[in-house]
């Protein structure tokens, strides 16, 4: 079951995904990298020990769905993080908000960062459904 909202994305940028960095990052044909805002998956290169568990599952997802994509982002109220990339929700053509279906999938970790919380309710609801189905990173946790 995909996360589709009626969103109207007539208005938003387009983009055309050409790279996967991990889970939660993107790169776009005009080379802009894009971080997926509210949510963290797990780590492909932690600094200090291995891939995280779960972390080659969400970059293999994203990659999926993503890869060669025209989608449509959506910024908050921070367009840019401290690395110098975009900050932005991202719609596939379906209107599916990708940053929902990730987590309601149970590929990452809700990660709600101020200013830009404009749909975190919403966000947390996903995480909810994944815990409860035990999906992705939650399907082990609860036995531990």
């Amino acid at each position: 079951q995909e996360a589709v909202f009626d969103k109207k994305i007539s208005g938003l940028e387009e983009g055309l995904i050409t790279g996967i960095i991990d889970g939660d990052t993107i790169k776009l044909a005009d080379g802009r990298t894009v971080r997926l805002i509210g949510l963290d998956t797990p780590e492909l290169n932690p600094p200090d020990g291995p891939i995280e568990y779960y972390g080659l599952q969400a970059k293999r997802y994203t990659k999926e769905k993503l890869l060669g994509e025209k989608v449509y982002l959506e910024y908050d109220k921070q367009k840019m993080d401290e690395y110098h990339r975009s900050l932005a929700y991202i719609y596939l053509a379906d209107k599916t908000l990708f940053n929902a279906q990730l987590l309601k999938q149970g590929y990452g970790y809700l990660l709600t960062i101020a200013p830009n919380i404009k749909y975190e309710k919403l966000l947390q609801k996903q995480v909810q459904i994944a815990r409860n189905k035990d999906r992705g990173i939650w399907e082990e946790r609860r036995n531990l």
